[in-house]
């Protein structure tokens, strides 16, 4: 699943990165000059204190950390990971990936600027562009990466926390109440209740918080609530007396 999404969002972001930079513009190049005479890049040439390395730097170690310890990026890259050799391949696949799909990220994101589309929707360039152009079938094409990869996200998070949840959660439980007992033989059931309990609750988040916020500002909260298992992971990799208890 994740694979197939990934390929479908990849293309979808190319073909869309394509359409902006040498249709609604001459080239990238073009993007560029047109941001650096409307001062978009004034802070960067002023260079001094409107620069904030701090912020920066701190922003590429969460990432670093959320590539490998979000909960649907371990469960894919090292519980399903079947074949140690798997890594060879994930060693320069994974960063030409991000490479590819990061490429006409900077272009993208000037070029929605330059157009003057409603700076509210800056997580929608991709989409609001081509639609801002009369383009249907590239604001379709953009769509349909989005969606698959929202899809994608959304049943590989539900399913890995669902396991979490019933593996270090619920199986303790039902160990400790006996009553409880009759659950050990309808665990898929379980983990079905719990992927509806954790969409439901994502739903909710949604219409009550993530409405009112940039998805990129979520998505650090989240990488800085995952960091706090950093310590304990390459702890755990490297010192062999580490233990749970440390862990805890």
């Amino acid at each position: 699943i994740v694979a197939i999404e990934s390929i479908i969002k990849l293309i979808a972001l190319i073909i869309v990165g394509i359409f902006v930079s040498y249709f609604v513009f001459d080239d990238i190049s073009s993007i560029l000059n047109d941001a650096s005479n409307k001062g978009l890049f004034k802070a960067i040439a002023q260079g001094g204190d409107s620069i904030d390395y701090s912020s920066w730097l701190s922003v590429i170690i969460l990432s670093m950390c959320a590539v490998m310890f979000l909960p649907r990026q371990f469960h894919t890259s090292v519980v399903e990971n079947s074949d140690i050799n798997h890594l060879k391949t994930a060693m320069w696949v994974f960063p030409l990936y991000l490479l590819l799909i990061t490429f006409f990220t900077i272009p993208i994101a000037l070029a929605g600027s330059l157009l003057d589309i409603n700076h509210s929707l800056n997580d929608f360039y991709v989409l609001t562009i081509p639609i801002n152009q009369n383009q249907p079938v590239v604001s379709l094409i953009a769509f349909i990466g989005g969606f698959s990869a929202s899809t994608s996200m959304i049943m590989i998070t539900a399913m890995t926390m669902s396991i979490m949840v019933s593996n270090y959660f619920i199986l303790p439980l039902i160990e400790s109440l006996p009553m409880l007992s009759f659950l050990r033989r309808r665990l898929l059931i379980v983990r079905w209740v719990i992927v509806t309990l954790i969409i439901f609750a994502s739903y909710l988040f949604y219409l009550y918080i993530a409405k009112t916020n940039l998805i990129v500002n979520i998505g650090l909260i989240s990488f800085t609530a995952v960091l706090q298992f950093a310590p304990i992971i390459i702890g755990g990799l490297f010192w062999e007396k580490a233990n749970r208890f440390g862990a805890l």
